[in-house]
């Protein structure tokens, strides 16, 4: 692919991702402030979508720029753009290679949304609950849980350090929206931390009580995080975090020039 391909795919992909994590945000604030919105993972958001005027218009369009950014990070994996291919950079690309697998499946709901198939109700609690019926299933499981609590670690650390805005500090005719960019993208990645830090306990909660319906989706990770004491206060911070973080990735989206931020 030549370099303008490249930068077309890797900008539509961004602005994807960005929108829809500005949706499940607003959608989930809306519903904590009785605005019509309702608690909102990715499968809702399809649904959203399809309900709208243009509806089936609007949905491929999101499953098709998702499947952009599923092709962004298989092609980082591959080629590792902008960095020397050295043994120590092969654990990013395989976070990259991850990456584009999650979008990927995220891309195939949306998908399915639009054709209207079945979901069959929910898969990984199925699939959890036939890990759990193996003598190595809880390990099987204790493994995912501790990825996915590697994962909130990491987004966690990527949000206090900063290093997400590396690649702009030396392009100046950025600094207009130099700031803009990083406290969003700090809430923003804080928030998606604070998420999977929830999945991972609810991945545990599995184990311990041996109970696949312990294990919620995203939707539901809303919910279990609304239970709390103060729950809604934090919900409510968790939700302008993930619209914060959909307006960072549109702003890099615009800024796709200058950094391989993503």
């Amino acid at each position: 692919m030549s370099p303008k391909t490249i930068s077309i795919i890797r900008k539509t992909g961004l602005f994807t991702k960005g929108l829809v994590y500005t949706l499940m945000g607003a959608l989930t604030a809306l519903a904590i402030l009785n605005m019509g919105g309702k608690a909102s993972g990715k499968k809702e958001i399809g649904t959203f979508l399809k309900s709208q005027p243009l509806g089936n218009l609007l949905l491929a369009a999101v499953a098709l720029g998702l499947l952009a950014y599923t092709l962004w990070r298989f092609y980082q994996a591959y080629a590792d753009p902008g960095a020397e291919k050295k043994k120590e950079r092969i654990p990013t690309r395989i976070r990259y290679a991850y990456s584009g697998f999650f979008y990927g499946f995220i891309a195939y709901g949306f998908i399915k949304i639009l054709f209207n198939a079945s979901s069959g109700g929910n898969k990984k609690q199925q699939l959890l609950a036939k890990l759990l019926e193996e003598g190595w299933g809880l390990y099987a499981v204790g493994v995912v849980a501790a990825l996915v609590l590697g994962q909130s670690i990491f987004q966690f650390k990527k949000g206090i350090s900063g290093d997400y805005m590396d690649k702009l500090d030396n392009h100046p005719e950025a600094k207009r929206e130099y700031q803009l960019i990083k406290k969003a993208g700090l809430l923003g990645y804080l928030s998606r931390g604070i998420v999977f830090l929830v999945i991972s306990y609810l991945l545990v909660r599995v184990i311990l009580d041996h109970n696949a319906n312990r294990y919620q989706d995203t939707q539901g990770v809303f919910h279990y995080i609304s239970s709390l004491t103060f729950g809604d206060y934090l919900l409510g911070i968790v939700a302008i975090g993930l619209i914060l973080y959909g307006i960072f990735n549109i702003m890099v989206a615009r800024n796709a020039s200058l950094t391989r931020v993503s």
